[in-house]
Order: structure tokens, then C-alpha cells, then sequence
């Protein structure tokens, strides 16, 4: 697991803040990392300490880039990119 001083400033910059109007979250799902076992999550604002708190011991890696920061996940913490839409019936 990672520093626990990484996970404090995640939660420090990033907790309750919505960013501006250009803040933005990136999955990206690709073969080269499935085949590692990881998924990368680019993310601004409150979505960074958000995904800290609920994964912090799968996350291997963080790199921080101004106002965001790369966390690479073990892929075993992850549900999947569907799992992230409702089922939406007609009618």
C-alpha cells in the first residue's frame, strides 16, 4: 500500500471541491493495463478523494499534476465501465 501521507493530501486538495468549469474525470479501461491487473483514473475535484476513500488500499499508484491527479487501481477494485449506467426502460 501506499504512503498514507499521499492519501492525506489527496483528501486535503481535492475533498469537497467541485473545480471549475473545464474539471473533468477520465477512465481509462485499455489491454495494456488489463493485462497488468490496473485501470488509470484521471480525476479533478472531489471525484480524486472520492475514489481515495473508497479504494485507498488497491490504489498502487498516484501522480499529481496541478489542479489533478493520476491514481492507477487495481483492476480487482474496479466494477467495470457498465456498471457506472443505470438500465434505462422506454416508456
Amino acid at each position: 500500500m501506499l504512503n498514507r501521507k499521499i492519501y492525506d493530501r489527496i483528501i486535503r486538495e481535492f475533498k469537497g471541491k467541485a473545480g471549475g468549469p473545464e474539471s473533468e474525470s477520465i477512465l481509462v479501461d485499455n489491454k495494456e493495463e488489463s493485462r497488468d491487473g490496473t485501470i488509470e483514473v484521471y480525476a479533478m475535484g472531489k471525484d480524486a478523494a472520492k475514489i481515495a476513500e473508497r479504494c485507498w488500499p488497491a490504489i498502487t499508484k498516484v501522480k499529481f499534476e496541478r489542479e489533478a491527479c493520476f491514481l492507477t487501481i487495481k483492476r480487482s477494485a474496479f466494477r467495470g465501465i457498465p456498471a457506472a449506467f443505470k438500465i434505462v426502460k422506454e416508456g
